[in-house]
């Protein structure tokens, strides 16, 4: 992951402008280019919203995890794990927010 964010950070130094604003397009391929880790995708959701879709896409995820906090101020835990778990990838993604969810339901 931080192979990744390193490359992200240096994409966007050299990045045109169209480009931040709107992206690399949805093409996994051409993300893997850019990022020069061939057969590798950049697992964090975050980083996949900015390098998608640009600027665009970083606001509208950002903005879908601020509507959901306030459409119901419960789910702000279950946000900051996802966040966490998003860092980890894939893989422990959706297990590790299941079992968040879980414990705070047997909380209330």
């Amino acid at each position: 992951k931080i192979e990744f964010i390193s490359a992200t950070k240096s994409i966007i130094e050299e990045s045109g402008l169209s480009q931040l604003i709107f992206g690399y397009g949805m093409s996994y391929k051409s993300i893997t280019n850019t990022l020069g880790v061939q057969g590798w995708s950049p697992h964090l959701p975050i980083l996949k919203a900015f390098l998608y879709y640009g600027f665009f896409g970083f606001i509208y995820y950002i903005g879908t995890m601020y509507l959901l906090y306030r459409f119901n101020k419960k789910i702000l835990l279950p946000l900051i794990s996802f966040s966490i778990l998003s860092l980890a990838g894939a893989p422990l993604f959706f297990p590790g927010l299941l079992s968040t969810l879980i414990i705070l339901n047997k909380n209330e």
